[in-house]
Parts: C-alpha cells; sequence; structure tokens
C-alpha cells in the first residue's frame, strides 16, 4: 500500500543520506570517528534486516495514553530481541560515553557550573566509579532507546532509529536508558506498574539475571548522569545552523536526584 511505499522509500533515501555524510566526512574527520559512523550504519542495517521486516510502517499518532502504556511491553521485548540478535554482529565498540567522557566533559565544563552542580557531579561519579560491575552481561546496546527513537506499525513495534551511540555495553544499562524516558510520570520519578510491564517484555525473551536486577538503581543513576553531562556539554557549546534544539539539561539532572534515593524493583 501507498504508506509501506512511502516508508521503504523513505528507508532506501535515509541510507543514502548517511552514506553521503560518511563519504564526505572522510575528508574532514580523523579514522577512528570514521570507524565509529561507518559501524553505526552496518550495525543499522544488520540489525534492520534480522530483526524487522521491510512492509512495517511508522507510529500511528493518534493513540490516547492508555493505549500507549500498553506498547510498553513490546518496546521491552523487542529490546531483547534486538540484544539477542546482535549476539551475532562481529564488530565491537567501546562506548564512547562512558565514565571517562564524563570525567572530561566535567572538567571542561567545571568553570561555567554552579557550585552545586558540580558537588552533585563529583560525588556522582566517585558513586559510579565503586559501584559499576564490569562482570555483568554485556554485547551490543542501543544506548539511545528514548521514544522518539522507536517505530510503530499499529501494534507492532516496526523499527528502533538513530543508532550513532550503539556500543558495546551492559545490557542493563540500556534497560536503564529506555525505563528512564519510557516509565516514568511528570515529575521524572520511575512509574513502578511501567517499569514491570517493560521489564516484563524484554524477560519473556531474555530473562534478567540476578546480578542484572540488583544492579538497575545504580545503571538507572548512571544513565541519568551521562545524558546530565551531555546535555550540559551542548547547552555551553551551542552549533550554529538551523535546526538546532537544545534541550534543557536540568531534565535529566532532575531524573538523577530521583534516582539516587531509588532502592530497588
Amino acid at each position: 500500500n501507498l504508506i509501506n511505499k512511502i516508508c521503504q522509500n523513505l528507508t532506501i533515501y535515509l541510507t543514502i543520506h548517511t552514506v553521503s555524510f560518511i563519504l564526505v566526512h572522510l575528508f574532514v574527520f580523523k579514522k577512528i570517528f570514521m570507524k565509529k559512523l561507518a559501524i553505526s550504519l552496518v550495525l543499522s542495517v544488520f540489525l534492520t534486516q534480522t530483526i524487522f521486516s521491510s512492509d512495517e510502517g511508522l507510529l500511528d499518532i493518534s493513540m490516547n495514553q492508555n493505549e500507549f502504556d500498553a506498547f510498553k511491553e513490546r518496546v521491552g521485548k523487542a529490546l531483547a530481541n534486538f540484544h539477542l540478535k546482535a549476539e551475532k554482529f562481529p564488530q565491537k565498540r567501546k562506548n564512547t560515553r562512558n565514565l571517562s567522557w564524563i570525567k572530561t566533559t566535567h572538567e571542561n565544563l567545571s568553570n561555567l557550573l554552579s557550585e552545586d552542580d558540580n558537588k552533585i557531579i563529583e560525588k556522582e561519579f566517585t558513586f559510579q566509579e565503586d559501584n559499576v560491575d564490569d562482570n555483568l552481561a554485556q554485547g551490543i546496546i542501543h544506548a539511545d532507546l528514548f521514544i522518539d527513537n522507536v517505530l510503530f506499525d499499529g501494534d507492532k513495534v516496526s523499527g528502533m532509529i538513530d543508532l550513532y551511540y550503539a556500543c558495546t555495553d551492559k545490557y542493563i544499562y540500556d534497560i536503564a536508558i529506555a525505563l528512564n524516558d519510557w516509565c516514568i510520570d511528570d515529575m521524572g520519578e520511575i512509574d513502578i506498574g511501567k517499569m514491570k510491564t517493560f521489564i516484563k517484555g524484554y524477560d519473556s525473551l531474555r530473562k534478567l539475571e540476578g546480578d542484572e536486577v540488583e544492579a538497575l538503581p545504580t545503571y538507572l543513576r548512571l544513565d541519568a548522569f551521562r545524558f546530565w553531562l551531555s546535555r550540559l556539554y551542548d547547552f555551553h557549546n551551542i552549533r550554529q545552523g538551523e535546526n538546532i534544539t537544545i534541550k534543557d539539561p536540568n531534565h535529566f539532572k532532575n531524573i538523577l536526584i530521583k534516582r539516587q534515593s531509588f532502592k530497588a524493583l
């Protein structure tokens, strides 16, 4: 039908656009940056072919809140499917937004931040250094699975987009990133019911291990910490050009503070 044709043509256009973007930047950026872009493109194509069929379409934006909430279980299941299918992907890539990046970014921004913000960042960095567990299950993760990066066709998840930050890291970190966007209320608090629904969907394909469940509060904090620093960097380093949207850093500062008191499922 017409919708399917439009979606297929859009996919082709985006692929051509991405390839062109990479070729142009070959003459501008270092090889390590090019490798990151190239792996993102290859991973996008690989996962699209192994997880989602080409005849699926876009989100029905007319759904009400209750209908939208029902999709959380399907998104959790889709994320588990992503993790399992990506095990076949041969490439590995370091998380470029890890604790080392957070530390460097804070050092570059500290003189622009308030005393209170610097104290929060320093305290959280120490906590994360002491609590992040390198023995947790890991593999390829999406690393940016916000609501606006998931596509739907009717009642089905039809795609995940924006794989620029996809990397090799803990699965529970990827889940935490999604939970902090999909399963919160208007105040930024975790909605326990929605979170359990999301995890139920995930568990239906890949059941979380006990140590992953125990580590979830830490990674909910790490996600908020990472995106707070990312948004602070963008806020203080505004790029020139059209359609540049600067998101409010305080959104994730608020979430981080709330997660510091979140203990368990």
